[in-house]
């Protein structure tokens, strides 16, 4: 399932959300990670503290992935990137 995220607020409910899916506790994620249960539950509080680097760690821990794409728009067509 695809979870459209616009602002850091929304990756909140996200990410605790797969951690609950994948069974695991705050407690279990900080293991993984090597940080402790407190900054788990300030990252989910706060999703906008996390580095990227952090927040991709995480992700891969909950074996979830990060796609980016195009906003459509209503009455219009995606933009060509110039890149």
């Amino acid at each position: 399932m695809d979870h459209a995220i616009r602002t850091p607020g929304q990756l909140h409910a996200v990410l605790a959300s797969f951690r609950d899916v994948r069974g695991y506790s705050q407690r279990d994620m900080a293991r993984k990670l090597g940080i402790t249960q407190q900054a788990v539950s300030a990252y989910e509080r706060e999703p906008a503290t996390m580095s990227v680097e952090r927040l991709m760690k995480v992700l891969a821990e909950l074996n979830v992935e990060l796609v980016l794409r195009e906003r459509d728009l209503p009455g219009t067509s995606p933009a060509k990137s110039e890149w």
